[in-house]
């Protein structure tokens, strides 16, 4: 009888056990998962954009749906445990490289998908002189670090910029993150934004967008894709575009003749509203973005 209420003892202890490891370890094989199956819809978003761009270029008036079937935009939770863990070893305090660099991860990610640069991902679009967009990720801040927000002056992360300059990323391991999205010397970017106060900085709800804009008339005569000059700044959707150049991602695509790249646009920012910008003296009304692609991914409970 005793050996029989010890061995019951001993069950309910390990039924106990195996219940807690259950409740621990399952969120974080969950997000795990998640991040495999965000891995496997960029790998199908990607090949779309290239069988689309493959298919216009045997068949210019065709059209594809591949493109709209498999690119779906994504997230990036940034949390307290797991594989998106942002606090330092002491658990007292973001670490701010950790946060930047899941960042920079998710926006090399999306150059990837789009092609690097190396071909049109809109070839399906022929919208001239009006920027075309495309959502790749919402970056989110899990509930778990609004404690950890709250001590800090903003609830915002910042140095996204010098990060991506310091730092090689995933796709070529002998560059830096700068130079893979931007085709330019880290060394050469310019920070006066940043000492004006205004420097990007990573915010629960940042959008990651690439913005393209195919050259034709109006703009063109602004710019020389073959010798890029500096982008008016200052000019054009304020601190946002004052934070990434602009002129020479597209370089390595001879058809594209546009201008665009890689965004990380604040969740306060309308990116298809209308606001006057002026290039070359000249003053026009233009959304950051005209079109949209896709659909921005839905605020989940977090």
């Amino acid at each position: 009888m005793i050996r029989g209420k010890k061995a019951l003892s001993t069950f309910t202890v390990l039924l106990v056990i195996l219940l807690l490891s259950f409740a621990i370890y399952v969120p974080i094989l969950g997000k795990s998962l998640n991040t495999i199956s965000r891995a496997s819809d960029k790998a199908a978003c990607k090949r779309g954009i290239f069988l689309t761009y493959l298919g216009k270029s045997v068949n210019p008036l065709g059209s594809n749906t591949f493109y709209s079937v498999d690119c779906k935009p994504g997230e990036v939770i940034l949390d307290t445990k797991g594989t998106n863990n942002v606090l330092n070893k002491e658990r007292t305090a973001i670490d701010t490289d950790k946060a930047n660099k899941l960042v920079a991860d998710a926006m090399a990610q999306c150059w990837d998908t789009v092609g690097a640069g190396k071909y049109d991902p809109f070839s399906d679009w022929n919208l001239k002189d009006r920027p075309i967009c495309f959502y790749c990720d919402t970056i989110w801040f899990d509930k778990s670090l609004l404690p950890y927000l709250r001590s800090m002056e903003k609830p915002e992360i910042a140095g996204l910029e010098r990060y991506l300059t310091g730092h090689n990323g995933p796709f070529d391991k002998d560059h830096s993150y700068w130079q893979y999205l931007y085709k330019q010397d880290p060394k050469k970017a310019d920070f006066s934004n940043a000492r004006k106060g205004t420097e990007q900085e990573v915010k629960d709800g940042s959008q990651i967008i690439l913005q393209m804009v195919k050259l034709q008339t109006k703009l063109s005569r602004y710019f020389s894709i073959t010798d890029a000059g500096p982008w008016p700044w200052e000019d054009f959707w304020g601190s946002l575009a004052s934070s990434f150049p602009l002129t020479y991602p597209f370089t390595d695509c001879e058809e594209c003749h546009a201008i665009g790249g890689i965004y990380l646009v604040p969740p306060e920012f309308s990116p298809t509203k209308p606001v006057e910008i002026i290039v070359g003296g000249d003053k026009m009304m233009m959304p950051f973005c005209s079109l949209f692609v896709n659909a921005p991914s839905p605020m989940k409970d977090r």
